[in-house]
């Protein structure tokens, strides 16, 4: 679409055109009306001069055959009348040569006119009666030329008219008809020309607004805000900028951002600003370090953009955030961080220092009991099973505790062997038989029959994982029974997938506290603590195992 610029050129144009033709048209009008003036004046000088032939012809045939005076006389105005005549002739063909449309018929007068005049002349020298029967047969004969060529002028004078009168008006049609349009042409040009120096004046006012706008924005923001040459000086800076660096205004303006500059920043600064000048890039943001008044370094976060003018870089735009709390808050987080990691380690190594110190004599309590339990008195009887009992529990409490310490510090490993998978059941299973039957429960395994017998994998890990399932189902268990299911659910070249399920008839837990049971140090509730003793740790140790493995997964009838 157009701009108001281009129409207006298009109308200025085009009333140009208009302007031109009007002029050409009434060139023409003027130079047809001459033209038909010069024929009409044409016309009447021939009619007048005809008229003027004829009316001396008169004269020459009264004074050459009817005249009685002398013949001196006679021959000498007959002579005059007769060189008039053949003059007025000889003019008129000149004339009608130029520009009459009766040119034959005047030369047919001019021979007529001869003729008779030929007559005059010998009838002044001898006057016969023949000659002046000819000479009245021959002017007749004049006459009747001249009134036909009186009757041609007079029709072309009245078609002329009138043709005239017809160019006339349409000459007038033309240019009232060219005027009207230079007229609407420049009706256009003057409206299309009101409207660019409109359109210039609201773009000289939203220019007007938007450089308040900017200069209200930039004075009153509380982020630092510069206008930088490409050479590096100051031209205006923000009282934020100011405040933020301890100068006044004056003082800046005299610096370049090259002195503020710490001297490990101004490197990567140039830089992108040679990028920014280059036009491989529009803008930057960096964080750098600029050197305030009172002698310290500022850490700040720089955002430039170049403008530039019609391709030309003219200066940059620089806002400068000071992020020197945040960077004090992040340095001391990192801090806290490598002193939390440090007590992690400290803790860590701690736990299993302290473990393995306190299971090497409990291994020794534990066994000297089972010992003494072999001939034991009956009144020792009860006392040795509690300290077998809390050995025992002991020992699984720093048993879990190293597990944990082991997953947390990511020290785990896992290996992948071959290794016959339903003896590896069977011997769980043979492991808690023992507790199960003294609790007076039943413990079974169901062994899917399309299971293969050598599979590989950990088994020391699977070991600890069912293990731990089985033993809580076992413990949370007063009568009943517990079973461990395995079933192959896929087997494809990538490995075996395979179900294992425990299933117990023991106290359950509500469905509220299932989100929070694999949980470090959780119990269902400190009821259950009380009653059955623990820590809490054997189903979180399960449950990271088996994230470890990408095994871990939720069911309706427990986890596996």
């Amino acid at each position: 679409m157009m701009s108001y610029k281009q129409k207006a050129f298009f109308c200025f144009i085009l009333s140009a055109v208009m302007i031109l033709l009007v002029a050409f048209i009434s060139y023409i009008a003027i130079v047809e009306l001459k033209s038909s003036s010069d024929r009409v004046d044409h016309t009447h000088h021939v009619i007048q001069k005809t008229l003027a032939i004829s009316s001396k012809l008169s004269q020459v045939y009264q004074a050459a055959f009817l005249n009685n005076e002398s013949r001196l006389h006679q021959r000498r105005d007959s002579g005059k009348l007769v060189a008039a005549v053949k003059d007025d002739v000889n003019h008129l063909i000149l004339v009608a040569k130029d520009k009459s449309s009766n040119l034959q018929e005047i030369e047919l007068l001019q021979r007529c006119v001869c003729e008779f005049l030929s007559l005059a002349e010998a009838n002044i020298v001898e006057k016969t009666d023949n000659t002046i029967y000819m000479a009245s047969a021959s002017l007749d004969q004049c006459n009747s030329q001249i009134h036909k060529i009186v009757a041609d002028e007079h029709q072309y004078l009245i078609s002329r008219k009138f043709v005239s009168r017809k160019n006339e008006l349409k000459i007038q049609y033309l240019i009232i008809a060219s005027t009207v349009l230079g007229i609407v042409c420049l009706s256009l040009l003057f409206y299309f020309i009101y409207k660019v120096f409109r359109a210039k004046s609201l773009a000289n006012q939203q220019l007007q607004l938007s450089e308040r706008i900017f200069s209200i924005s930039f004075t009153n923001t509380g982020v630092g805000m510069a206008m930088v040459s490409t050479e590096g000086d100051w031209l205006d800076v923000n009282p934020a900028l100011c405040d933020m660096l301890g100068y006044s205004k004056e003082e800046l303006i005299k610096l370049t951002f090259q002195d503020l500059s710490h001297p490990d920043d101004l490197k990567l600064d140039l830089h992108y600003l040679e990028m920014t000048l280059a036009g491989t890039i529009d803008k930057y943001a960096i964080e750098k370090r600029y050197l305030s008044k009172h002698g310290h370094y500022i850490h700040a976060r720089l955002h430039v953009s170049l403008v530039r003018e019609n391709g030309v870089p003219v200066f940059f735009i620089s806002q400068i955030h000071d992020i020197s709390s945040q960077k004090h808050a992040t340095e001391e987080l990192i801090r806290a961080k490598e002193e939390a990691e440090q007590a992690t380690i400290a803790k860590t190594n701690f736990l299993s220092t302290m473990s393995h110190e306190i299971r090497t004599p409990m291994n020794a309590v534990i066994n000297f009991t089972h010992l003494l339990l072999q001939n034991a008195r009956e009144d020792q009887l009860e006392y040795l099973k509690m300290l077998k009992f809390s050995g025992e529990n002991l020992l699984v409490l720093i048993n879990d505790i190293l597990d944990y310490n082991k997953i947390e510090s990511g020290k785990i490993e896992f290996e992948s062997i071959d290794f016959d998978l339903p003896e590896l059941l069977e011997n769980i299973k043979g492991g808690l038989l023992l507790e199960a039957e003294n609790k007076g429960i039943s413990l079974g395994l169901s062994i899917d029959n399309k299971l293969p017998h050598m599979v590989q994998g950990d088994p020391v890990r699977l070991t600890q994982i069912l293990t731990n399932l089985v033993s809580n189902a076992v413990k949370f268990t007063h009568k009943g029974s517990v079973t461990l299911t395995s079933k192959l659910v896929e087997a494809s070249s990538f490995g075996l997938t395979i179900n294992f399920e425990v299933v117990d008839t023991g106290i359950g837990i509500d469905k509220d506290k299932h989100h929070f049971i694999f949980e470090s140090f959780t119990q269902a509730s400190s009821e259950t603590t009380r009653k059955f003793g623990g820590t809490g740790l054997g189903l979180a140790i399960t449950k990271r195992l088996l994230e470890l493995q990408k095994w871990f997964k939720k069911n309706l009838t427990g986890w596996y």
